[in-house]
């Protein structure tokens, strides 16, 4: 009996050796950029505006993280919303519905987030319906993406609309070691 215990644990150590857990890194990269809906903006057009090119700053993000671009696993959309800044008593019940797409070099375009059938009653600030699923590993891993905001109203314009757009992404990837 005292031979198989010895055995045992000499097993247990020979085999439980080496093995060491895989070390992860998660972390948030957010990103805030804005859009304006510009006054006369038609009824039931679908309006697309367009963000300027969003600085990942992807390369410094996931070094200080401890990781590298070829070592994240996925990155996926933890928040999407959008807030009007002005003018200051304007709601988004002038839009029908909102689509916003994700696009970046080299890579096609896809949809990110959505809204339909907004309430006419809704205040300055809506959460959209994000495509959670979906990696955007490539998209986040480029020095720069856009935003293009599709935007069908259901009452005209009369003044400019400045919109800010916040979004947030769950990053998970092995640490680096050298």
């Amino acid at each position: 009996m005292r031979q198989l215990i010895v055995y045992f644990c000499l097993f247990f150590v020979f085999f439980s050796c080496g093995k060491k857990e895989k070390e992860i890194s998660e972390f948030d990269m957010a990103f805030d950029s804005g859009i304006t809906v510009p006054a006369g903006s038609s009824v039931d057009v679908p309006l697309n505006r367009y963000t300027s090119d969003i600085s990942t700053n992807a390369e410094q993000e996931f070094k200080d993280q401890d990781t590298r671009a070829e070592l994240i696993e996925y990155i996926n959309i933890d928040a999407f919303s959008l807030g009007i800044l002005s003018p200051n008593n304007q709601g988004f019940g002038f839009a029908k519905s909102i689509k916003v797409y994700i696009d970046a070099e080299g890579l096609d375009e896809t949809l990110i987030a959505s809204i339909s059938d907004i309430p006419e009653e809704v205040g300055r600030s809506i959460e959209l319906e994000m495509q959670s699923s979906k990696n955007y590993k490539a998209y986040l891993s480029n020095e720069t993406f856009v935003y293009r905001v599709n935007i069908v109203n259901n009452t005209t314009v009369s003044r400019d609309i400045e919109i800010n757009i916040s979004s947030s992404f769950k990053v998970r990837g092995d640490i680096y070691r050298e």
